[in-house]
């Protein structure tokens, strides 16, 4: 790698940071943040979140897809629906949101 290009993946982690947007750079260009499911972009529903300033769970009403963003490592990462407790986390954070999804 270039030190050119080396900067440049540098100036990218500094938007991250300064923004504490931690998707992507293309993704970022494209309007998705740390709340935004990629998946399927919703349809207007908010997405729902559970946690504390380190890391905070957020869910999508539409497609059930769930990430988090890790604030102490920032980055996001996904949570597999094959995980044994994602369907008692979806509930707890549903359950909190009631009036929401409804």
């Amino acid at each position: 790698m270039s030190k050119k290009e080396d900067e440049e993946i540098k100036e990218d982690e500094e938007v991250d940071e300064a923004e504490g947007n931690y998707r992507e750079k293309d993704l970022r260009e494209s309007g998705y943040d740390n709340t935004t499911c990629v998946r399927c972009e919703g349809d207007g529903k908010p997405v729902l979140q559970a946690g504390d300033n380190t890391v905070i769970v957020y869910l999508c009403p539409s497609c059930e897809h769930m990430w988090g963003v890790n604030y102490e490592k920032k980055k996001i990462e996904e949570i597999p629906k094959e995980l044994p407790y994602y369907d008692s986390l979806m509930d707890k954070i549903r359950e909190e949101y009631e009036d929401l999804v409804a």
